[in-house]
């Protein structure tokens, strides 16, 4: 029997061997694909991140797409596609950028060639099966990231030594009514900023590409060792996302000038000069952050400023024996800060010396992503705003009703779905009890059920169309932050002033934040034609919840040539929604607009003149100069044509009215009275809760700090009655257009005031 045993064992050996062998050359042989989700060990919960899709080819060339379906518990659905091309035995990686819910149960991967036939797959999963892959740690909507692309700086630490700092400066208990927000004080607002901070070290050669990557992110720090490791493309990617209103911390003690080639344009760089690293005392406001010991000198560059970098809205702070230590300004409708001294090196490895001095760096980036609700910097999720004040969980949905309109049904609906109800009942009853008595098929019973219930459902499949024959309707509200040219400057396009702004590609001018509220009234598709810019488009879920019945949003993103300036943009495939149903979009990203604008002193006042607007009506309006507020009148517009406004400084006010008035000032008492939540009509709605949103919250920082220049003015115009800012194909669709724009302009300086 051993003897038995021993010849089988011998036998199977290699059989089993050999099975293994083709098994693993098999296997080799496979097409994979394969993902990396967000910044290192962090997704940003219900905001666009980074993916990166790996895909592996082996004897064939593959050319198709990439298909990601990400899945949520909260109902937040969709799916992204992204061409792909990879030659056979090679590989490639597919740069996308996704919105993952907060709440996510699983993400799909699947490879597809042009005919749409699966080429291979993956899945993703939070709570994994033996069949799927462990997904990554996705962060609460209310983390936000700190990012470190440099090794000698550790996000991770910092961020975890700011929140714990942050503990002693919050209230102790929850804040439940707006007045108790708005006692905050700045340095405790930055604080609620750092207590939800999470750091994470990038590897240089994964930063992304897209500008829209970055919206989970508080601020990215660089040094002169990205620039060097970093592909160009990423670091233009960042400059984009830093132009449209992020935070970008530069640390340049190092010799050499590369921290130049991180320095986004309009910022006035040659008005900024660093002297040579050179060894200094510690200055004595250093001391004073810290019981620890810091050391007696330090390596470092000092930093100086000329007026035209304080022209720019730029400032410095950490005064040193040689110089400032500090710069800081905003870069577009972003912040940039400067750092002269890696704040790491101060200390004698004391961390609340490393803690005090990095809050100094993180401050001015920090009140650019402060909310004054405290709710979520994101519209892809529901808030969840402290007490009675639910801006970013409350404004979208008043929007998309303002926005929104619909073909009524009338009675003869009503009518038909009652009879279509008596109808069937009858004939399931008396008319089949006489009608198959009569015919001896009385055991027939269910095939003549069936057959009344599909005739039902023929009827009721094929009247909508005639019974609500109105047309489908497009609803769109815009908000517009823009740097303009002032064409009333002596010398116009050679002024200093001008020539900052007109350094800037026309594309990286202006950024949009755009609500789309789209009702079909038949089941014809529309089509969104492809933005070049940037744009991308998501659907808002906010009040939709499980149990909703809807087709997700699919989107595709495609890369555009352009080499170093080659853009990312997310457009929607053909919708094709239920008849006689509503979808809610957001979209958001650069936008090109030509408008021309000139603005000059005049007798008792301002001139104003704005050619572009192609609008009908000019709801309100507003000239801030200084810190004073001209009201421009609401009134009908030329189609097109200049539109030229007198304001006179006798009308001036120290405090914004109307429309813009502050949105935090209602009763706390009694906050159905604010003219935001007891009317929605358009002409009604608070533009200056509007500028609360994430997006333009964020850029209003660098708005508030060039205005206190007095180097620049800020025009704000609510018009209506445009043609859409979108290109769309669509069958029988009426279009409506409303924007608001804020055009931040030069000026010579402010006449009233010098």
């Amino acid at each position: 029997m051993k003897l038995i045993l021993c010849i089988l064992l011998l036998l199977l050996t290699p059989a089993t061997a050999s099975a293994q062998r083709e098994r693993g050359d098999q296997e080799d042989n496979e097409v994979t694909v394969l993902a990396d989700f967000g910044f290192a060990d962090s997704v940003p919960g219900a905001r666009f991140g980074p993916v990166r899709v790996h895909v592996r080819a082996q004897d064939e060339n593959i050319s198709g797409r990439v298909e990601l379906d990400y899945i949520g518990r909260d109902g937040y659905t969709g799916r992204v596609i992204a061409p792909v091309d990879v030659a056979a035995g090679g590989e490639t990686t597919v740069s996308m950028v996704v919105p993952i819910p907060a709440m996510l149960e699983e993400v799909l991967l699947t490879l597809r060639d042009q005919r749409g036939a699966r080429i291979a797959d993956a899945e993703y999963a939070t709570l994994p099966s033996s069949t799927q892959i462990q997904f990554p740690t996705i962060l609460a909507p209310s983390q936000e990231l700190l990012l470190s692309c440099t090794a000698r700086v550790s996000a991770s630490r910092i961020a975890e030594s700011l929140v714990q700092d942050s503990i002693g400066f919050l209230p102790t208990t929850r804040l439940r009514s707006v007045r108790q927000m708005l006692e905050l004080t700045p340095e405790q607002a930055t604080q609620f900023v750092f207590s939800n901070l999470i750091g994470e070290n990038v590897l240089v050669d994964t930063l992304p590409l897209s500008h829209r990557a970055y919206e989970g992110a508080v601020a990215v720090i660089v040094d002169s060792t990205t620039v060097q490791e970093a592909d160009p493309r990423a670091i233009v990617a960042m400059h984009r996302w830093v132009i449209g209103g992020g935070r970008l911390i530069v640390l340049a003690d190092m010799p050499g000038d590369q921290w130049r080639r991180l320095i986004p344009p309009t910022v006035p760089i040659d008005a900024i000069t660093l002297g040579a690293q050179q060894q200094i005392d510690v200055p004595a406001e250093f001391e004073t952050l810290t019981d620890s010991p810091v050391r007696e000198s330090l390596i470092c560059r000092p930093i100086w400023l000329t007026l035209a970098a304080e022209d720019a809205g730029w400032s410095t702070r950490w005064q040193s024996t040689g110089g400032n230590l500090l710069a800081e300004g905003p870069a577009g409708f972003g912040w940039v800060t400067l750092v002269g001294v890696l704040p790491s090196n101060v200390s004698g490895g004391g961390r609340e010396g490393d803690t005090k001095l990095w809050a100094g760096v993180l401050t001015g980036a920090s009140r650019g992503v402060y909310m004054p609700d405290h709710s979520h910097r994101t519209l892809l999720t529901r808030g969840n705003s402290w007490g009675e004040l639910r801006v970013v969980e409350d404004v979208p949905v008043l929007v998309f009703d303002a926005i929104g309109s619909a073909t009524p049904i009338g009675s003869a609906a009503v009518a038909l779905v009652a009879l279509v109800t008596v109808s069937l009942a009858i004939a399931l009853g008396p008319v089949d009890f006489v009608l198959l008595k009569l015919i001896r098929l009385r055991h027939m019973a269910w095939l003549s059920a069936l057959v009344w219930i599909m005739l039902a459902s023929v009827i009721g499949f094929l009247t909508p169309n005639k019974m609500r024959s109105g047309a489908s309707t497009l609803g769109r509200h815009t908000l517009i932050d823009t740097l303009a040219v002032n064409s009333a400057l002596p010398g116009s396009d050679s002024n200093p002033q001008n020539t900052r702004v007109a350094e800037l590609p026309d594309v990286l001018r202006s950024w949009s934040l755009s609500f789309s509220n789209y009702f079909a009234g038949s089941t014809d598709p529309i089509t969104v034609s492809p933005s070049q810019n940037g744009v991308y488009w998501s659907e808002y879920q906010g009040v939709q919840g499980r149990s909703a019945v809807t087709r997700p949003l699919v989107t595709v993103q495609n890369p555009n040539s352009g080499g170093l300036d080659a853009t990312r943009s997310s457009a929607p495939a053909p919708i094709r929604p239920g008849i006689w149903t509503t979808k809610v979009f957001l979209d958001s990203g650069p936008i090109v607009i030509d408008l021309d604008v000139a603005l000059e002193p005049i007798d008792e006042g301002w001139g104003l003149s704005v050619d572009g607007l192609n609008a009908e009506r000019l709801i309100a309006g507003q000239l801030r100069v200084g810190d004073r507020f001209l009201p421009i009148r609401a009134r009908d517009l030329n189609s097109a044509g200049a539109q030229r406004f007198r304001l006179n400084e006798i009308s001036a006010t120290r405090d914004p009215i109307g429309l813009y008035d502050d949105p935090l000032a209602w009763d706390d008492d009694r906050r159905y009275l604010h003219n935001m939540y007891s009317n929605v009509r358009l002409e009604t709605m608070s533009q200056s809760l509007l500028q609360l949103l994430p997006g333009p919250s964020e850029r209003s920082h660098s708005i508030e700090r060039l205005l206190a220049t007095r180097r620049y003015a800020l025009v704000e115009l609510f018009v209506a009655g445009q043609l859409l800012n979108v290109p769309i194909e669509a069958n029988d669709v009426e279009p409506s257009q409303s924007t608001m724009y804020r055009i931040l302009v030069p000026i010579e300086g402010d006449p009233s005031r010098d």
